[in-house]
């Protein structure tokens, strides 16, 4: 199957890491906030202030987002190792933004030119696409439930075999028949025949 831009969630992590030490805290929090939502990328940058912060300023603990292209809404419990990377920024931004704006101001190609930016600077030798950070959402949920029915209740995909192509994995079925089948005995020895 092929992960080529799949990330991992350490990769995601030297990627912001990579981008919180040279003092952008924007693209930082671009990373974080792309995988730890799981959003498509065009949706991602649909956000504002609002969505991420409670009228006090505080990161909410659940988020609501909304996924134009299936047209649903999933609730996902933000990750603690967020909240850093939201203070990083808002010490460079100076305080907390209005609430109204949109968290990025930036285009769907310029969030890509980022995130391989960041990738190259963090050592990541993979091919980066828009939905890397998606797809790192969707294979971390993926690894902690070995469920595809119940990770596509976390990632929004309706089909399970349809997550699995997504994330470049195999269905926990069709591996265990390869591996079967790979293992198999044939049982049968190969004598010299003396031909040709």
């Amino acid at each position: 199957m092929n992960r080529a831009d799949v990330l991992e969630l350490a990769e995601v992590k030297r990627m912001a890491q990579a981008a919180l030490s040279a003092g952008q805290t924007r693209d930082a929090l671009l990373i974080g906030l792309g995988t730890a939502l799981g959003l498509r990328i065009t949706d991602l940058l649909r956000l504002h202030w609002r969505d991420l912060l409670d009228e006090r300023g505080q990161l909410r603990e659940w988020v609501d987002v909304f996924e134009r292209k299936n047209k649903s809404r999933r609730v996902v419990r933000t990750p603690k190792w967020l909240g850093p990377i939201i203070e990083a920024h808002f010490r460079t931004i100076g305080g907390l933004p209005d609430l109204e704006s949109r968290i990025f101001a930036i285009s769907r190609q310029r969030a890509w030119v980022i995130l391989r930016k960041w990738a190259e600077a963090a050592g990541v030798r993979k091919r980066i696409s828009p939905h890397s950070l998606r797809k790192c959402f969707c294979t971390t949920v993926y690894s902690l439930t070995r469920d595809p029915v119940l990770a596509c209740t976390f990632t929004g995909h309706k089909n399970p075999a349809q997550l699995l192509r997504y994330i470049g994995y195999a269905s926990p079925t069709v591996e265990r028949i390869w591996a079967e089948y790979a293992s198999m005995d044939w049982a049968y020895s190969v004598e010299s025949t003396g031909g040709g």
